[in-house]
């Protein structure tokens, strides 16, 4: 058997992820990463649910100083140091509201080399990003926007 993709306009339906990562000292953003994105097992079953109207949506952001490679079946982050309740809206990329964003701006009280950063429904790990490690020092801020394009 095989599967059938469906397409629109000659583009399949598929959503695309990014993850962007500022990190800001005094008011300037020092570094700007911005990637394609790791969406984990767990993270597919929420969203299928979602589709149908169960479960609970994405609502958390997570920051860690792991360093094993994302891979498909992670389920938490390595070593999570940070959390906070992500802002969530729809924003235009080509359509109007054809992009759910969630976002959360940390502030640092202190010295940390921040490698990894998660997106959870709750406890469910959606999304996990490894990137070479951010220090940060105390009043430094790391902005994290993750963005699901359909």
């Amino acid at each position: 058997m095989t599967d059938l993709i469906l397409s629109c306009n000659d583009s399949p339906v598929t959503p695309k992820w990014h993850f962007v990562l500022e990190h800001i000292r005094k008011g300037q953003v020092i570094r700007r990463d911005v990637v394609h994105n790791l969406l984990v097992s767990d993270g597919k079953a929420v969203l299928a649910n979602l589709s149908i109207a169960t479960g609970t949506a994405p609502n958390t952001i997570r920051l860690g100083t792991g360093t094993n490679a994302a891979v498909v079946g992670d389920h938490a982050l390595q070593t999570e140091t940070h959390s906070g309740t992500a802002a969530r809206s729809a924003v235009t990329t080509l359509y109007t509201g054809d992009t759910a964003q969630y976002e959360y701006t940390f502030t640092f009280a202190g010295n940390y080399a921040i490698t990894e950063a998660g997106l959870t429904a709750t406890a469910v790990l959606i999304c996990r990003q490894v990137f070479s490690a951010v220090d940060v020092v105390a009043l430094d801020s790391l902005k994290i926007t993750w963005k699901l394009q359909y």
